[in-house]
C-alpha cells in the first residue's frame, strides 16, 4: 500500500495580442485595448537591431474599448510595423 501526491497543474494563461492591424479601403487602422491607455504607438520601417522607432504622437481616437490610430494607404511606406511602448 502507498500513496502518490502530485503537484497541482499550472495554470494554463492565454496570452492575447495587445496590438492588431486591419486594412481598411483607405487607410490602415492600427488598434490596441485600452488597458495599455499609457502605452505609446511607435512604428519603424525596418526592424533591424539598429532601426529607429518613430513615435506616434497622441492623441489616439478612443471608441471606449480600443485606441485607434488610421495611417491612409497613401502615407503607408512599403513595409511598415508597428509596436506599443511603455514610457
Amino acid at each position: 500500500a502507498g500513496s502518490i501526491v502530485v503537484a497541482p497543474a499550472a495554470p494554463q494563461t492565454v496570452v492575447r495580442p495587445g496590438l492588431f492591424i486591419r486594412l481598411e479601403p483607405d487607410a490602415a487602422v492600427v488598434y490596441w485595448g485600452a488597458i495599455f491607455a499609457d502605452f505609446t504607438l511607435e512604428s519603424t520601417t525596418d526592424l533591424s537591431p539598429t532601426s529607429t522607432w518613430t513615435t506616434i504622437s497622441r492623441p489616439y481616437a478612443f471608441d471606449g474599448y480600443f485606441y485607434q490610430y488610421r495611417e491612409p494607404l497613401a502615407a503607408l511606406q512599403q513595409q511598415q510595423f508597428f509596436r506599443l511602448r511603455k514610457p
